[in-house]
């Protein structure tokens, strides 16, 4: 039975290479069905780009789609018996409203950030004479814009790492959204840079995957997936909590 009050005070251990060695050993065990499903939804995706205004309910609904990949991983890592169709069990049952109401958390505060970051870019681009409708600035200006977009790319990766648990809290330990997303932040940022160096080895993973002719990808994407799924498995797990946490004692509270 996980303690989670031991890990929000960082006594945990996070493995990115041995996270990816172990979601790799998940992957060999149903390559098939990782790799169709991905086509698939990559597929219906490119579809639903072409569908005008429906960009923002998408990205709303996507999260469901990935959370295939963790709920079949998750079965595979058990021993558990599972069927392709298992790949869309985040469009059935509790957790379906709960994952769209962290998309849709997620995004909305993600636009807030973004809104003054747009004023910011406004601004600069018109010091460099590429809109007139604001006057030319002077150097300490220049140099509170650059700050200020380093306070949003800190804001930005802040954002991805306090909630990179937050699916696998409501999928496996069936949280309410907002629970959910609040223990993944209070957990993750004992480690906030180890959680930026795991993410940025997914996405030298992935870039490796786009040099191999883009067909690379359809190996490191379901594995950067899984990976995400076995990182939790190991520093969390996915068996019953703790009842006596003090966190959560606090949610239910």
């Amino acid at each position: 039975m996980q303690n989670l009050d031991n890990l929000i005070n960082g006594n945990y251990q996070l493995d990115p290479v041995q996270h990816i060695k172990d979601a790799i050993e998940i992957f060999k065990k149903n390559v098939g069905g990782f790799i169709l499903y991905l086509i698939l939804v990559y597929g219906l995706m490119m579809a639903l780009n072409f569908v005008p205004g429906v960009n923002f309910a998408v990205s709303l609904i996507t999260p469901l789609f990935f959370a295939g990949f963790y709920i079949v991983a998750h079965k595979i890592f058990r021993n558990e018996p599972f069927e392709f169709t298992n790949f869309f069990d985040g469009f059935r049952g509790d957790h379906t409203g709960q994952i769209v109401l962290v998309a849709l958390v997620t995004a909305l505060i993600s636009i807030g950030i973004f809104i003054p970051f747009g004023i910011v870019a406004f601004v600069t681009m018109s010091m460099f004479g590429l809109v007139d409708a604001v006057p030319s600035l002077g150097a300490g200006s220049g140099i509170a814009i650059f700050l200020l977009v380093v306070l949003f790319f800190a804001a930005i990766c802040y954002i991805l790492v306090a909630w990179f648990w937050s699916y696998q809290f409501v999928i496996f330990h069936k949280m309410k959204f907002w629970d959910a997303m609040e223990a993944s932040r209070k957990i993750t940022s004992k480690k906030f840079l180890h959680f930026i160096g795991f993410g940025l080895l997914l996405s030298l993973f992935n870039l490796g995957g786009m040099l191999a002719l883009g067909v690379g990808l359809l190996f490191t994407v379901p594995v950067s997936m899984i990976a995400i799924y076995t990182s939790f498995e190991a520093v969390v797990g996915t068996d019953e909590l703790d009842p006596q946490d003090e966190l959560l004692r606090h949610l239910v509270e």
